[in-house]
């Protein structure tokens, strides 16, 4: 009876274990994949497209205003705007290189962001649906409806608000310091899970981790914060985004030290 008491709790820990067996390790796989298509996205994100960028604002301006003949450098090229300059004038607003000031917006976090909401999906899924099935694979002793409730309630989370958050950053979301913050959150989640897995990997194993599962959830944070770091969202306000990530950083680790002595102080216990 001690035992089992023991062992009722320990379910609790990592509750996506079938999640996590079959779908973490492709679903890492498929977020390095991601990165590696932003990196060859942002590559291949010509100047010309730049330019068009920069240019819209001036050409839902001159909607409005009679189009003047074409002329390099001319009057049209004014009205052209910020795509102006020394080139020629025209729809495009010429093509003698546009806004220089205008930063570069790579669509990193979009495809990451987007893979990751679709495999957030697909994992949660089966968790939300059959929850009973998820921790019967699993061989534990003792499983309990409270256990089958707690682990439907990582599909209820996974579903309902993982990635409908990650989805709706990812696509309908300006580009701007909302979506890098996000991606910061979401690194620093993936840190406490890797802590959580770490000592319970190192110590009683209590999570039947195996060695690859455990080095997936090592590897994880710095992916995230790779493509936070390689393809962030441009930011003009850099004062705010200071301010954003020191505040956010400051908080977490206060929050992760707490989960480390939390650990600690269950370790102890343990032994004694």
């Amino acid at each position: 009876p001690g035992r089992t008491r023991l062992r009722g709790p320990r379910l609790l820990l990592p509750v996506e274990q079938r999640t996590l067996r079959r779908t973490r390790e492709p679903m890492r796989a498929v977020s390095l994949l991601a990165v590696l298509l932003a990196f060859a996205d942002a590559l291949t994100f010509s100047g010309h497209a730049r330019g068009k960028l920069a240019a819209r604002p001036a050409i839902a301006r001159r909607s409005t205003t009679p189009k003047l003949a074409d002329s390099g450098g001319g009057d049209d090229g004014k009205v052209g705007g910020d795509g102006g300059g020394g080139g020629g004038g025209g729809d495009d607003g010429g093509g003698g290189g546009g806004d220089e000031s205008e930063p570069f917006i790579g669509r990193g976090i979009t495809w990451f962001l987007g893979a990751k909401s679709a495999l957030t999906l697909v994992s949660g899924l089966p968790v939300l649906l059959s929850p009973s099935s998820v921790l019967d694979d699993l061989g534990f002793p003792l499983i309990t409806k409270a256990h089958v409730l707690s682990t439907k309630m990582w599909g209820v989370w996974q579903c309902f608000f993982q990635f409908l958050l990650e989805f709706t950053v990812a696509f309908f979301v300006p580009a701007g310091l909302t979506r890098n913050l996000l991606l910061l959150c979401e690194g620093i989640f993936e840190i406490g899970l890797a802590v959580d897995v770490h000592h319970d990997f190192t110590t009683a194993n209590s999570g039947r981790y195996s060695k690859s599962i455990h080095d997936v959830y090592v590897w994880s944070p710095p992916v995230f914060f790779a493509v936070l770091l390689l393809f962030p969202d441009p930011v003009t306000d850099v004062a705010a985004r200071l301010r954003a990530y020191t505040t956010v950083g400051l908080v977490s680790a206060c929050i992760l030290g707490a989960q480390v002595a939390g650990l600690q102080l269950a370790s102890t216990s343990d032994k004694k």
